[in-house]
C-alpha cells in the first residue's frame, strides 16, 4: 500500500508541475502577445486576454496543492497560539480538529467544484470570445481541488497518528 502511495504521490505531483509550469508559461506568453499586437501592430488580440485569467486561478490552485504536498514547508499556519500551549496531547488535538476543520473545507469545495463542472458541461457554457469551452477550466481547478483534499487527508492521518502516540506515552510526553 506504501509503494502505491509513493507511486500516486509522483504521479500527482508530476501532473501538478507540468500543468503549473504550462499555465505560466501560457500566461507569459499570451500576456505578451496581446502586448505586442495592441501596441505594435495596434490590432485587437482576437479575444485571447480572456485566458490569461483563467490559466491563473488554475495555476494558484495548483500551487496550494504543493503547498500541501509537505505540511512542515508549505502549510500556512498560525504557531503562535499552538505553541503557546505546553501539553503536547493539548497541542496535537488542537493541530487534529484543525486539520479535520480543513479536511471538511477543502472537500466541500471539492465537491462543489465537481458539481460545477458537470453543470457547465451539461449546459455548454464556453469562454465569450474564444469559445472554450468553461468545463476544461473549471475541471482543472476541480482536479486540483481533488488533489488537495488528498493531501489534506493524508495530513490529518499524520497528525492522528501522532495525536495516538502521545497518548500512549502519556500526555506529557512530547
Amino acid at each position: 500500500m506504501k509503494k502505491f502511495l509513493r507511486i500516486a504521490d509522483k504521479a500527482m505531483y508530476r501532473f501538478v508541475d507540468y500543468v503549473s509550469a504550462a499555465m505560466t508559461f501560457l500566461i507569459f506568453a499570451i500576456v505578451t502577445m496581446v502586448v505586442i499586437m495592441r501596441f505594435v501592430f495596434r490590432s485587437s488580440s482576437m479575444g485571447f486576454e480572456e485566458l490569461p485569467t483563467y490559466f491563473m486561478m488554475i495555476a494558484i490552485w495548483l500551487g496550494a496543492v504543493i503547498c500541501s504536498r509537505d505540511p512542515k514547508e508549505g502549510q500556512i499556519k498560525i504557531d503562535l497560539i499552538v505553541n503557546g500551549i505546553k501539553n503536547p496531547y493539548v497541542r496535537s488535538a488542537i493541530n487534529m480538529i484543525c486539520s479535520l476543520f480543513s479536511v471538511s473545507c477543502i472537500g466541500l469545495y471539492t465537491w462543489l467544484s465537481w458539481k460545477y463542472t458537470v453543470y457547465v458541461y451539461t449546459v455548454g457554457q464556453a469562454t465569450f470570445a474564444l469559445k472554450v469551452p468553461i468545463w476544461i477550466m473549471v475541471g482543472l481547478t476541480f482536479v486540483a481541488c481533488l488533489f488537495l483534499t488528498v493531501y489534506e487527508i493524508a495530513i490529518l492521518a499524520r497528525e492522528a497518528n501522532h495525536f495516538r502516540e502521545i497518548g500512549r506515552k502519556g500526555g506529557d510526553a512530547a
